[in-house]
């Protein structure tokens, strides 16, 4: 089940990151959204700095170790710099240590409680499976103050997706329809709306319109996969009825796009722009990832 949402959340390295100034193509932050609430990496001394950007090109490249060390380092050379907590929480739960993960993110949320940082340890959280009130209420609080921010609004889809919440995960559509139409994520998470009510015809097509969409065909081959079992089980289904929350390895879909870099991160990464395609999942792609 959490497969799928590590990758919409997580926004693995095969996502398309965007490349960047000052941290180097491989880095997924290197360029901040203007509406960024984030700590710049410029905040820590060179020697660090480099160091932070050779731990997110290992982490762009798999190399989830290596990153998991030189965040570590970062942490305890400068630990007041938040986002090296949320992004070493981004590879633990990337490397599903989801216990491991939740006081990382819990410790940048306590440096500054960003957006950026909220919606990573609500991410972390829903993977980790505790804290359930904590992470709605962390999404809902970052929605309410950004509206536009997309990794939020996948984070919602992810919640939605893990405790069979239909009520959200048409909010969280709805949310992405209007704030980022052009998102790639936004067709993933309409197919998988359209699939849980039996819409299936509407459902497939969705999915062609995410593959042309650039959406990753290791992410599209699992939610294809996942979208015939459900049809597959309709016919067993009484004639007009939901097959709604039959989900259980549905809901890891939304979390892989939103760590690292590429269909926003779910804040454990940054890319939070349509360009950025963070909060971050996964190298299939998810995900979000913050």
């Amino acid at each position: 089940m959490r497969t799928i949402l590590l990758a919409l959340a997580l926004s693995l390295p095969s996502a398309a990151a965007q490349p960047s100034g000052d941290e180097g193509a491989a880095a997924p932050e290197a360029t901040l959204p203007s509406s960024s609430t984030d700590t710049p990496v410029d905040a820590l001394p060179q020697d660090l700095r480099d160091r932070f950007i050779d731990a997110e090109a290992a982490w762009q490249s798999g190399r989830l170790d290596e990153a998991a060390a030189g965040f570590d380092a970062i942490t305890e050379a400068a630990p007041t710099f938040d986002r090296a907590w949320r992004r070493a929480c981004g590879v633990r739960v990337q490397q599903r240590q989801y216990t491991r993960a939740v006081p990382l993110c819990d410790e940048a949320a306590s440096l500054k409680a960003s957006k950026e940082n909220r919606t990573g340890l609500a991410i972390a959280r829903i993977h980790a499976g505790s804290g359930q009130d904590e992470a709605r209420d962390l999404i809902d609080e970052v929605l309410d103050e950004d509206p536009s921010y997309t990794v939020a609004w996948q984070a919602l889809c992810s919640y939605a997706l893990e405790y069979e919440d239909e009520g959200r995960l048409r909010r969280c559509v709805t949310g992405l329809e209007a704030h980022t139409p052009t998102a790639p994520a936004v067709p993933l998470f309409q197919a998988l709306l359209q699939a849980t009510e039996g819409e299936f015809d509407a459902a497939w097509a969705k999915l062609e319109v995410a593959a042309g969409e650039g959406v990753s065909e290791a992410m599209l081959a699992s939610m294809r996969a996942r979208v015939a079992g459900l049809q597959a089980a309709a016919p067993t289904q009484r004639a007009g009825t939901r097959r709604a929350w039959q989900l259980a390895d549905l809901a890891p879909i939304a979390i892989v796009l939103l760590l690292v870099g590429g269909i926003a991160v779910l804040a454990l990464s940054d890319n939070e722009d349509d360009d950025a395609s963070d909060d971050g999942p996964s190298k299939p792609d998810p995900t979000p990832t913050a």
